[in-house]
């Protein structure tokens, strides 16, 4: 069964973690694009982590 995240990306292969969460590539199902899905972890400290878009 696919994961559905957002209500519109698809994920596919983890291609990362670090110590803020994980790392996917994940499809806009939408419009097909390919994307970076970042998982965050619930249990760690949101106000050191840095959100670049």
């Amino acid at each position: 069964m696919d994961q559905i995240v957002g209500g519109k990306f698809k994920l596919g292969r983890k291609i990362g973690s670090g110590s803020f969460g994980e790392l996917y590539l994940g499809v806009n199902m939408q419009t097909g694009e390919e994307v970076a899905v970042k998982m965050v972890c619930e249990s760690c400290d949101a106000s050191k982590s840095l959100w670049l878009f």
